[in-house]
């Protein structure tokens, strides 16, 4: 995936990091409430959101070290897309 340099690829690497990141986070976050965080309601799902949109992060920094300069477009335009669906989805809750 890093051969290739486009916005599309970085575009999809980062919608696609921060979709996984999601996932393993609910996860992680229900393991925590069954063990160490009996009774409590964990982390809420705007914190889980927010991280998962901050993992962009990870593929940024692999781009950047493979100088590919039009994937790192993508990616910041996936963060953009994803900080968006955040804020428009948790609106109510946020302000």
């Amino acid at each position: 995936m890093l051969r290739q340099d486009n916005v599309f690829v970085g575009f999809f690497a980062g919608i696609a990091c921060a979709a996984i990141f999601y996932i393993v986070f609910l996860e992680v976050n229900s393991i925590l409430q069954r063990t160490l965080l009996e009774g409590t309601a964990g982390f809420s799902d705007q914190f889980i959101a927010i991280a998962a949109v901050c993992t962009t992060l990870f593929p940024f920094l692999m781009f950047n070290a493979a100088d590919k300069a039009r994937s790192m477009r993508g990616i910041i335009a996936a963060t953009l897309v994803l900080a968006a669906v955040v804020i428009i989805f948790y609106r109510n809750e946020f302000f």
